[in-house]
């Protein structure tokens, strides 16, 4: 027997029983007594039985779906498939509520897999860009000018902009001269007109709170300069938050993504997560794609 409530007051209304003759199916399932009541000539049965998978608001009202827990009790009787249909019917904020049930631990590894884009998006959720850069490790600062996407032309663009103070400190850091006898943009050229390996020597000779301006300054013009640190780094700056505040920004993320996610929780807490599902949507969906499932449900109750 499925431990699913169903109003049997309403069914006995809707057929027009006697509670002396609603009395005598006191065993019988919701099928039973409408095959029963069917056979018997009890035309409201016939009726009954032909548009009770068919009518949302009677599906409702019998199998109780407005009930948390009894729509949670029906989800965990459906199948894999069945419910894996469910989460597109979810809103996006149910989605993120949903990963509540993941350890911190589990959720930082989740995230280590997303796309470059939904990571950069996560992050900007999160932390200011100036934060972001704080935490970045000078190694990863120096490992951002290895990189052949960022080409020397725009870090000579960015190189001089910089403030004045840091252009200072700059030119006598590379030079050993005092800036007023530097001309900064000859300088500038000469750097980003070295071979690879020179030019990556010298960009990381520079003092990690200048390279953090230069990185600032290029990825608040193009955030996709962003993307080119590797996911673990981001990660290792979220590990530093609560999970609440791990999961409240990833409201950005595709529903896609966390849908997908979601798929790794325990079967019990992802039915949890689907009893948040509009109550109107699920009737909809059971009458639409799961008519043999209510009527196995049916036989039971």
């Amino acid at each position: 027997m499925v431990a699913i409530d169903t109003n049997i007051f309403h069914l006995q209304n809707v057929l027009n029983l006697s509670n002396t003759r609603m009395r005598n199916y006191a065993a019988s399932t919701v099928d039973e007594i409408l095959k029963a009541e069917a056979a018997q000539g009890n035309t409201n049965a016939i009726n009954y039985a032909r548009k009770l998978y068919n009518n949302s608001d009677e599906l409702i009202e019998l199998f109780r779906l407005f009930d948390p827990e009894n729509k949670y009790r029906l989800i965990s009787e459906m199948s894999y498939q069945e419910r894996e249909e469910i989460l597109p019917l979810l809103e996006q904020e149910d989605l993120v509520i949903g990963m509540q049930f993941f350890t911190k631990d589990k959720l930082l590894t989740l995230l280590q897999d997303l796309k470059p884009e939904e990571m950069i998006n996560l992050m900007l959720n999160t932390f200011d860009l100036e934060q972001i850069m704080l935490m970045m490790p000078e190694e990863e600062l120096q490992k951002f000018f290895e990189n052949k996407e960022v080409e020397k032309k725009d870090v000579a663009k960015y190189l001089k902009s910089l403030p004045p103070e840091l252009m200072q400190q700059l030119m006598e850091s590379l030079t050993g001269e005092p800036s007023f006898q530097v001309d900064s943009t000859q300088i500038i050229n000469q750097i980003t007109s070295l071979g690879d390996k020179d030019y990556e020597a010298v960009m990381a000779s520079i003092e990690p709170f200048i390279l953090r301006q230069i990185i600032f300054s290029m990825s608040k013009d193009d955030p996709k300069y962003l993307e080119l640190f590797d996911n673990e780094v981001y990660v290792h700056m979220l590990s530093t938050l609560m999970k609440p505040d791990i999961i409240k920004p990833m409201e950005v993320l595709e529903k896609e993504t966390l849908m997908e996610m979601l798929t790794e929780l325990d079967e019990n807490y992802l039915s949890v997560v689907m009893v948040q599902v509009d109550t109107q949507q699920f009737a909809e969906y059971l009458m639409k794609d799961c008519k043999p499932f209510l009527e196995e449900i049916a036989s039971k109750l």
